[in-house]
């Protein structure tokens, strides 16, 4: 039986040892497809793959999440954009909310369950038939 929908996200994760946690995290959770970017130049190159999600990080090296950001709200507006960062700077925080990322979490020990029930939430209010694997 064919999917209707495959979730489509991208990783932007500098860290390669935290992009492949969090590709871990969400393959036991979610029915989806992924891609992993270690910097915004690379995500930015194949937007032509349109994701439905992107967990953003904000140090990035040579592009910040801010740069990265407004791209993705140039080319796909519709796109949901979840930052996962250590940045704790409220001014930052909120510029980044202001200029249309969905979420904000702290990479923290509560991260992964907050990185689940952010995305469990935008596939909910989408409308979409993303569905969740419930693992027993």
């Amino acid at each position: 039986m064919k999917k209707k929908h495959e979730l489509s996200i991208f990783i932007v994760e500098d860290n390669q040892l935290y992009s492949f946690y969090i590709d871990s995290l969400l393959s036991e959770n979610f029915n989806y497809r992924i891609s992993t970017f270690n910097t915004g130049e690379s995500c930015i190159k194949d937007f032509n793959l349109m994701p439905d999600i992107i967990v953003l990080d904000y140090m990035l090296g040579t592009m910040d999440g801010m740069e990265v950001l407004s791209r993705i709200r140039k080319h796909l507006p519709e796109t949901k954009v979840i930052l996962l960062t250590a940045q704790k700077n409220l001014s930052i925080v909120a510029e980044l909310m202001k200029a249309g990322a969905t979420d904000y979490i702290v990479k923290d020990k509560e991260a992964p369950d907050k990185l689940v029930a952010a995305i469990t939430r935008i596939a909910n209010e989408s409308g979409k038939s993303w569905r969740r694997f419930l693992l027993m």
